[in-house]
């Protein structure tokens, strides 16, 4: 497994994760409280990009000719920036306001915004 696939599996697995776990009988404040945490990890997963050299690029080709999903000049801004507001939604909403379903949508809208942010096309 590359470096790269490696990288975005980390950035897809804490709101992934939160959805999975959203489907059992857990408490909503355990689940509110996992899933800062996991929006923190994801944030902290995807300031990765920006710690390395510029000129470096990271893409994920699973076996086309074409790269899936890349890192290039503008995805390593726009990544922590939907981790981030996933930190801030999940942390800052009030309970009453923020239920189960509320978390794992949450958690979709991230995953897939995040998704969005590194497709080419």
């Amino acid at each position: 497994m590359s470096e790269a696939a490696r990288w975005l599996m980390a950035l897809a697995v804490p709101p992934a994760a939160l959805v999975a776990v959203s489907w059992f009988r857990l408490d909503l404040e355990r689940l509110r409280r996992l899933a800062v945490t996991l929006a923190g990890a994801m944030l902290l997963v995807s300031l990765l990009p920006l710690l390395a050299t510029p000129a470096r690029a990271w893409a994920w080709q699973a076996g086309a000719a074409t790269a899936l999903l890349r890192v290039n000049g503008l995805s390593p801004v726009l990544l922590p920036l939907a981790a981030g507001l996933w930190l801030l939604t999940v942390a800052v909403t009030p309970h009453a306001a923020l239920d189960r379903g509320g978390l794992r949508r949450a958690a979709l809208a991230t995953l897939v915004s995040s998704a969005a942010f590194l497709t080419e096309n």
